[in-house]
């Protein structure tokens, strides 16, 4: 688990030169941490980043999870599910 606060992961993030990186440093450092749709896609522009997302687990390995929209998230989220 990361211990980098949210201005330290966004600055690292911020950093990166294409829009898959940027989402896999994101996935990376904020373990357990939720993220809605329409925020993922301001961060990475790109326009089809969901097939980022499948291209980053399979790359990667890192396990983002879709999970399904509830009271909180009403558009669902996803997330890098730390498997213990």
């Amino acid at each position: 688990m990361t211990n980098k606060t949210e201005l330290e992961v966004m600055n690292l993030v911020s950093q990166q030169t294409s829009g898959i990186q940027k989402l896999k440093v994101l996935f990376e450092l904020s373990p357990e941490k939720a993220f809605i749709p329409s925020y993922l896609q301001e961060i990475s522009g790109i326009r089809d980043w969901t097939r980022t997302i499948r291209e980053i687990r399979s790359k990667y390995g890192i396990n983002i999870k879709w999970v399904q929209p509830t009271s909180k998230y009403p558009y669902g989220y996803y997330m890098n599910k730390i498997l213990k």
